[in-house]
């Protein structure tokens, strides 16, 4: 049987949620391959139509319409917390258009999201966005390489210790302003598979999220080796962010705030606007 490639990243909370699967403790006919890459690197290769099941950035959801359907299993949302804008020195909002913020990609909802943020609370848009490496956003944040920067990872729950300052927790914020989770990621899967292969994947994966809620010791101990050094109680609080009930259904909210999201991001001409076309092209399976 030919296998299908199965995009995700090299993240502590990806890790955590597929252990079950990526350590064969699932029972299942499809042969996986799994691809192992940031998530910027998985956005482009979305667009590319180059995975037949993977992990995206929600905010990649309009260029991929075409092609693939989304999952009400695997999302990642942020209940009142998310991507944190971060930085040496205080940054009041009204000065941050002109410096140079570090961005996990273009692509991604974090990049969307700041957007936001600095019109609906400066009216103006970013114009020095620097795009890095998620992992690399942290450290040249400390060096001063950049003014300021927005980190997605474990440096979420890190940054103090290097002296850093918190300008704004992205996710409090759209939570304050539209009362809805921030829906940051979610599992696509190729709309041209055969329906049983489609609704397989979606078993699958609910049954590899529901054996990491089971066993979150065993679970974590896997993930760490994707946490980048950080200590296992870090660990369990940072899966235990990103990996939750709502990972295993996006429920109505969560689907509601994705539609808010891209509204507000089309509106901004960050992407084609095609909230159209995701509403009847991507369904929830």
């Amino acid at each position: 049987m030919s296998a299908f490639t199965f995009g995700h990243t090299p993240d502590a909370d990806d890790a955590y949620m597929f252990w079950a699967l990526t350590t064969n403790r699932i029972n299942t006919s499809l042969n996986i391959k799994h691809e192992i890459m940031p998530i910027q690197q998985l956005n482009t290769r979305l667009i590319d139509n180059d995975l037949d099941i993977s992990a995206v950035s929600v905010t990649n959801l309009p260029n991929i319409a075409d092609n693939y359907n989304l999952l009400s299993v695997g999302g990642c949302f942020g209940e009142k917390y998310g991507p944190k804008l971060i930085s040496r020195n205080t940054i009041p909002t009204t000065q941050l258009q002109n410096k140079k913020i570090g961005v996990p990609g273009r692509l991604t909802t974090a990049c969307t999201l700041f957007h936001i943020y600095l019109h609906e609370l400066a009216g103006v848009i970013p114009e020095n966005i620097v795009v890095l490496p998620f992992n690399e956003i942290l450290p040249s944040v400390a060096r001063g390489d950049i003014d300021a920067g927005i980190i997605i990872d474990e440096g979420q729950l890190t940054y103090k210790s290097l002296g850093l300052n918190l300008i704004v927790d992205l996710g409090e914020w759209w939570n304050e302003q539209y009362g809805l989770p921030i829906p940051l990621g979610a599992d696509v899967v190729r709309k041209s598979l055969p329906d049983e292969v489609k609704y397989e994947v979606h078993n699958i994966f609910t049954q590899s999220v529901q054996q990491a809620l089971d066993n979150r010791e065993q679970a974590l101990d896997y993930a760490l080796k994707y946490g980048r050094g950080i200590s296992k109680d870090k660990g369990r609080e940072f899966v235990g962010m990103y990996v939750n009930k709502r990972t295993l259904d996006m429920g109505d909210d969560g689907f509601n705030a994705i539609k808010l999201l891209i509204e507000k991001g089309s509106t901004l001409g960050l992407f084609e606007n095609k909230l159209p076309e995701i509403l009847t092209s991507i369904s929830v399976m």
